[in-house]
Order: structure tokens, then sequence, then C-alpha cells
């Protein structure tokens, strides 16, 4: 998997998958390290690690992660409010904008190719 801040190749393992929000992730220090200082994602509501960012990165490659998590930050927070958890409502419009933007990208190649 590419990471998203320095841009090389890292071996994966199912540790580095996005974890459930309220789980361990099998951090050995956890207690050690505050849970902010580990953030590399901050936002109101959504709080993402390293690894996390970087496999919604590699899963939703056709969109700005970085600003759809901005955006949807509001709309986790309303998930928390009504007592529901943030991670899986967020992944799933990352996955749905994410198929939309593919779908338009595929449409354009498809018109220009025409063209030609």
């Amino acid at each position: 998997m590419e990471d998203l801040i320095t841009g090389k190749t890292q071996n994966t393992s199912s540790e580095e998958e996005p974890r459930k929000r309220g789980t361990s992730a099998g951090d050995s220090d956890s207690k050690s390290v505050p849970d902010r200082a580990r953030y590399i994602f901050e936002g109101t509501t959504i709080k993402l690690r390293e690894h996390e960012l970087n496999s919604w990165a590699n899963a939703f490659s056709h969109i700005n992660l970085l600003a759809e998590l901005h955006a949807l930050d509001e709309y986790a927070g309303e998930c928390v409010a009504k007592g529901k958890g943030w991670y899986g409502p967020i992944a799933s419009a990352l996955a749905r904008r994410n198929r939309e933007v593919k779908a338009e990208s595929d449409r354009m190649r498809a018109e220009i190719a025409a063209k030609f």
C-alpha cells in the first residue's frame, strides 16, 4: 500500500486496517501516548491515525480524501449526536463519492476517445 504522506510503498497487515471506533487497535503503547498525539487527521469528530488515513487513501483513490473528510466532519458529528458511530456512515459516503467521481472520469474518457 502506498503511504499518503511519503509516497512510499508499505507492507500491509491486518493491524493496518482502519479500526472501528471504540475498539482497540492493539497498540501496546496506547496508554503511554495520548490519543490526540497519534492522529494525523483530526477534524471535530473524525480523527484518523496515519495507517487509517493511508488505508482510506488507497481505497478511495479517485477523490481528494482530505477535502472529503473535512466536508463530512459535520455529518459525522450528527451521527454521533444521534447515538450512532461515525465510522460506517463516513466510509459509506466516501465509497459513494469515489464511485461517482470514477464514473464521471470514465464517462469523460469515453467521450474524448469517441472524438478521436
